[in-house]
Formats: C-alpha cells, structure tokens, sequence
C-alpha cells in the first residue's frame, strides 16, 4: 500500500449525522470519504460523544478535503 492510499482522519465531529452530511459533501467533490465511530455497533451511540465521529479519507485528498472542509465552515 503506497502512503497515498493510506486513509486518513480530516476531522472529528461529534454528532454521527453531521459527519455523514460533510461526508456526503465531500462525496459530491469527487474526494471518496466514510465516516468511523465506535458505538459498539449502535447498541452505545453515546461512545460518540466521548471518541468523536472520524470523517476519513485517502491520504493523497487528505490537503484538497480539509480545503473544502475549511471554505464550508468558514
């Protein structure tokens, strides 16, 4: 595996449904996205809150993803 097809984390939310609203966004850019948490397969959404939502990426959009995430936000 070459260092670019690495996945990366680009940003962490705490709410799973706005990190699949951003990765939907990102999706619609042509940059493949997913969405990792830890609920303990839905049976403790809380874990969420305590671990974060991670919005993930391939390392070689890891810079043009965090651009866009940063001109949503901004």
């Amino acid at each position: 595996m070459s260092d670019d097809d690495r996945i990366v984390a680009v940003a962490t939310y705490y709410d799973v449904h706005e990190a699949r609203l951003v990765c939907s966004q990102l999706e619609s850019r042509g940059i493949r996205a997913m969405v990792q948490t830890d609920t303990a397969g839905g049976i403790e959404p809380h874990l969420a809150w305590t671990n974060g939502v991670q919005l993930m990426v391939r390392s070689a959009d890891a810079e043009r993803a965090r651009k866009l995430l940063d001109s949503v936000a901004g």
